[in-house]
């Protein structure tokens, strides 16, 4: 029902009224069109005694000269009747066929001249009666009467039949970007820039101070962590981005950052915030302002926790009060029941959604209460919904005069249109800009002044906007809307888990006692999550590499030192190990140790959990038993104590080990072993010899010699040569009967037996 009505008032379509449009041939005209623009139209809503005056100038961008401009005010006496009616006028689908007041702005217009224009009339010439929203539009025709320039603009009406007046609760959002890369250093001086008094978020705390009128600040923990940290002595800035086309942060040490003194402007502002909020017309988001929805999807829910405890802790400390109102403003108020559910259980007992997730039924004619109730695993809890079409009309760009009164009328004409919607029926509507608004501040002041001044508005507070009329039953089921892009895509989510990964390795190293410094890592995550970035991506890109880099170089600083290859002179003895801690950080880690062949060298055991404190150094000697001579290595690497390795990408460290001798009580084992084996096999071959004798003819005496020696003759036979013995039966293992294993056994016959 409602679409970008601001949008369309700032491109500034073609000429929509009260009667047909300009035929296709007039459009052709039109491509060569000059702009016009509408700087300054008062009042904003007159009332039957005002004179209108409206002023601006006409800018001739054609190629070709315009003569005897003339700029005029057209008018429709018929006003729009409702919401949808003011959409089909901004679209262009009609036009005021009405004419009032000219003049002249030049006789003729040069190419790339511009001239102001100014045109008055009373309200009373005008036949506006009743109170409404009429269109209005200046055009600026030439001296053939051919228009070349056309905008359109609302005006209420402050005539007679004025309704019962809309409540209008403001949210007032203070919210930045995450500016850090760790806990000390900034990306560069964009937020010292924006806390000065002419800066953005200067400009918005200033406005907001200085209103009467009830507002309810919404203010990000991690901005006023940034502030703080910007406000010390001293803060380091980055050197400078990582280059797109740098090396992998693992390959590239982070550059180093340099010293800055503390800022004044985050002082001053810091000062001057706790002054103007008190805790009970606070919404504080989750630190960083996280995407919700987008981290349940890719399975970071443990960081919705992790940011919501991390925000109550800084928005504490730095108001220097007690924040916990229980509100969640989801970024951009799209809330979905997973969402919904997760941050109930954490706390929420509030919820300030978007018409958009939370949407009128088709058949419901008029713009609800902003009160209503959804239903979570926490029971019925309350929530407020924000009008979309107030959003867009308030959020534009109005860094200049005519986008600032553009958008001031739409607001105006919307809120008059909800007003009459139901001229007797009071209800509540909720007005939240964008959460990075950056108005023009004498636009954003005057929007305040308007809710008080115009007859058909009256300031209420948020919590009086949670206690109106519930209209639950005239809106549909939470969702998120079709078409809506998440605040962190896909890639986005995986880079940041990668990172992630990085940080919880890291972490894992740490000492006990270094709680600090582990959450300080836990929020350098955090700020990679902030929704934010769905709007400043190539910044969010820059902030995953710093931190990538950043917490590269940090693990690098745990490792082990390589040393002088080992030489193993003997069966055993010890390497020396060296692990060094260059962090300011005492750390945990566990040192293993693998032997590359263990049955050439043997690891033994030692103590391989090392305390070291921050810039020490440990020494562990590591037992090795050599099985053989020659050269081996051992394996080191370190892991924290949960096993997990304290970088992905760290490579590990080799140590040469060269075995050259196995040492004297070796050499004996050896020598008795061989004095064995050669004992063992003369007794086997003499019991053969034995055995072989006992079954054998006695050959007859040889004859005698003169001496009486024997000797053998030529008639003595010679003994037949024993056969030599050439192998032995094989013995068969007898086969077990049966079919269980791999494959079925088979029966084999016993060789002894012959079963």
């Amino acid at each position: 029902m409602l679409a970008s009505a601001a949008a369309v008032l700032a491109a500034a379509l073609p000429a929509v009224g009260a009667v047909p449009a300009a035929p296709p041939a007039q459009a052709e005209t039109r491509a060569t069109e000059v702009p016009l623009a509408i700087d300054r139209l008062t009042p904003s809503a007159p009332d039957p005694d005002s004179t209108i005056r409206v002023s601006g100038s006409v800018t001739n961008v054609t190629d070709f000269e315009q003569p005897q401009v003339d700029v005029r005010l057209r008018y429709s006496a018929i006003p729009l009747t409702s919401r949808d009616a003011l959409q089909e006028y901004l679209e262009g689908s009609l036009e005021p066929g009405g004419l009032s007041v000219s003049e002249s702005v030049s006789g003729t217009l040069g190419v790339n001249e511009s001239s102001d224009w100014s045109l008055e009339v009373p309200a009373a010439e005008l036949p506006f009666t009743e109170f409404g929203v009429y269109p209005i539009a200046i055009e600026a025709v030439n001296g053939a009467g051919v228009r070349i320039a056309y905008e359109r603009t609302l005006l209420p009406f402050d005539g007679a039949n004025a309704p019962d007046p809309t409540s209008v609760a403001w949210i007032w959002p203070l919210i930045d970007t995450p500016q850090r890369v760790d806990d000390t250093t900034f990306l560069d001086q964009q937020l010292d820039t924006s806390l000065a008094p002419d800066g953005r978020l200067g400009q918005l705390l200033a406005v907001g101070d200085a209103s009467t009128i009830p507002l309810t600040w919404a203010i990000d923990p991690a901005l006023l962590d940034d502030a703080e940290a910007m406000a010390a002595e001293s803060y380091q800035l980055a050197a400078e981005p990582p280059a797109p086309d740098a090396p992998s942060p693992s390959a590239e040490p982070a550059p180093e950052p340099s010293a800055v003194p503390g800022s004044e402007n985050a002082r001053a502002w810091l000062e001057d915030l706790r002054g103007a909020v008190e805790p009970e017309s606070l919404i504080t988001t989750p630190y960083a302002d996280p995407d919700v929805v987008g981290l349940i999807d890719g399975g970071l829910e443990e960081d919705i926790n992790s940011a919501v405890t991390e925000g109550t802790v800084a928005a504490n400390r730095v108001l220097e009060s007690v924040v916990q109102n229980g509100i969640s403003w989801a970024p951009d108020g799209m809330l979905d029941p997973d969402a919904r559910d997760v941050l109930a259980a954490r706390g929420t007992d509030t919820f300030v959604v978007s018409d958009l997730a939370l949407p009128v039924r088709s058949d419901v004619g008029h713009t609800p209460d902003a009160a209503a109730t959804i239903s979570s695993v926490q029971g019925e809890l309350n929530a407020v919904v924000t009008d979309s079409g107030i959003t867009e009309a308030i959020s534009a760009d109005t860094r200049t005069a005519t986008a600032a009164t553009q958008a001031r009328q739409l607001f105006l004409a919307e809120t008059a249109l909800i007003s009459l919607e139901r001229p007797e029926d009071s209800r509540t509507v909720v007005a939240a800009p964008d959460r990075h608004w950056n108005p023009d501040p004498e636009f954003a002041a005057g929007l305040l002044d308007a809710t008080r001044s115009a007859s058909w508005l009256q300031p209420v507070s948020l919590a009086d906007a949670v206690d109106g009329t519930d209209s639950t039953g005239l809106r549909g089921e939470l969702r998120i809307p079709d078409g809506a892009a998440p605040a962190l895509g896909r890639q986005a989510l995986d880079e940041v888990a990668a990172v992630r990964t990085d940080i919880t390795n890291l972490t894992g190293a740490l000492s006990a006692e270094e709680g600090a410094a582990e959450r300080a890592f836990e929020r350098a995550v955090l700020r990679m999550e902030s929704a934010s970035w769905a709007t400043y991506r190539d910044r969010a890109a820059q902030l995953r590499d710093a931190v990538s880099t950043a917490v590269a170089a940090d693990a690098a600083q745990i490792r082990v030192v390589p040393g002088e290859p080992i030489t193993l002179a003997g069966q055993s003895g010890t390497a020396p190990v060296v692990v060094a801690n260059d962090l300011d950080h005492a750390v945990t880690v566990r040192l293993t140790a693998v032997s590359e062949n263990p049955a050439r060298l043997e690891v033994g055991e030692f103590e391989d959990v090392l305390e070291i404190g921050s810039e020490g150094r440990a020494t562990v000697q590591i037992p090795l038993r050599a099985g053989i001579n020659g050269p081996s290595e051992i394996t080191l690497q370190l892991s924290g104590t949960d096993g997990r390795p304290i970088s992905e990408g760290a490579e590990a460290v080799v140590m040469p080990v060269a075995v050259t001798g196995l040492g004297s009580t070796a050499m004996w084992i050896t020598v008795a072993a061989v004095a064995i084996l050669v004992g063992a096999v003369g007794m086997r071959v003499l019991r053969r010899i034995r055995r072989a004798g006992r079954h054998e003819e006695p050959p007859a005496p040889a004859p005698r010699a003169d001496d009486g020696s024997w000797r053998p003759d030529a008639s003595t036979p010679e003994r037949p040569a024993r056969p030599a013995v050439t192998s032995r039966p094989v013995r068969r293992p007898i086969a077990v009967r049966g079919t269980t294993g791999a494959f079925p056994r088979k029966s084999a016959e016993d060789p002894r037996t012959g079963r």
